[in-house]
């Protein structure tokens, strides 16, 4: 007769990782041989230590990249030996621990959900390389990889997240702050930075000389001037006369004709080479079809004003949005 004993599971204190799961991938045991040395390597300091330094060549050979330059052979074989290194380590990482959905798995590691997004999107930036798409996103965030390997880095990016709640009301009143004097801005000089100084008739057709249709003064910055019935600083009464070799310019544009044919019309004789004051013809005010300073000082509308308002809120450019609106509103 023969006796049949029943099988016994392994204590889990015998185990020799007793806080993760025994098997994983339904058949590798922890004292399985793969698994126990992948086990003993991913439990090694010297994993990190390693992976450290392979983080700081990686960033190194990120900052001596050039935009527009091709990648020399040196930095494409560094780019792959780095990406192999963080493929075997996860997959070291992913054999020890399990992948998912168990105690300790790879994937509840909030660190290496991080690891596991740079890599996958290091291999969508290669598979995009290979179709001329230079892509490289994931590539400018290997260095994050750092966070993982650094326990005292945890404790401080833990913190930082934990502000963020108190960041969101920072930012709602920053938006409140701004939208007021957006709004302001729009109802009061709406349309009024667009003002510049038009020619009031069709002197380049009259007289077949070449003008811009308004007024660009000397400093390439528009001229904004003040509307009738505004009481703005800034005129087209206010355009300065026409400069020309360092010289102002006097003559009328009734003196053009005689002038070219070597006599002005006084009889005095003027030399065709003689300056004529286009300037004063600059006489009608009225708003452009767009905005000189490059789309981004006026309040036609809320985006605009916002812009404008943020300009102003930085201390950037301000001084050159309070002269504009004061040349063209009060």
């Amino acid at each position: 007769m023969a006796l049949t004993l029943p099988e016994q599971e392994v204590p889990e204190e015998q185990l020799p990782y007793p806080n993760l799961v025994p098997v994983v991938f339904c058949r590798l045991k922890q004292t399985t041989r793969l698994r126990n040395r992948c086990l003993q390597v991913a439990r090694s300091p010297w994993l990190d230590y390693v992976s450290v330094l392979i983080i700081v060549l990686n960033c190194v050979n990120l900052s001596i990249y050039k935009p527009g330059e091709m990648k020399t052979n040196t930095q494409k074989i560094l780019d792959f030996l780095v990406f192999f290194y963080f493929i075997v380590e996860m997959s070291i990482k992913v054999v020890a621990l399990g992948f998912i959905c168990n105690k300790g798995s790879y994937l509840s590691n909030h660190w290496y959900k991080l690891d596991f997004i740079i890599n996958v999107g290091k291999l969508l930036d290669i598979m995009f390389d290979i179709f001329d798409i230079p892509l490289q996103f994931f590539q400018v965030l290997s260095p994050l990889q750092l966070i993982s390997r650094v326990p005292s880095m945890h404790h401080v990016v833990t913190v930082l997240l934990g502000t963020v709640p108190m960041l969101a009301n920072v930012m709602v009143f920053c938006i409140f702050f701004i939208q007021i004097p957006a709004i302001v801005g729009v109802q009061l000089w709406g349309g009024q930075l667009r003002n510049l100084c038009f020619l009031g008739e069709d002197i380049p057709t009259k007289y077949n000389v070449s003008l811009s249709p308004y007024y660009i003064n000397e400093e390439k910055l528009p001229f904004i001037c003040s509307r009738n019935g505004e009481s703005g600083t800034q005129h087209c009464r206010d355009v300065p006369p026409f400069h020309k070799n360092g010289s102002t310019c006097v003559l009328a544009s009734h003196q053009f004709a005689s002038t070219v044919n070597g006599l002005d019309s006084t009889g005095a004789g003027a030399s065709v080479n003689a300056c004529f004051n286009w300037n004063i013809y600059y006489n009608v005010c009225r708003p452009a079809d767009h905005n000189l300073s490059i789309g981004a000082n006026y309040f036609d509308d809320i985006v605009s004003s916002w812009i404008t308002i943020f300009q102003v809120v930085t201390l950037e450019g301000w001084t050159e949005i309070m002269f504009y609106t004061m040349d063209a509103y009060s």
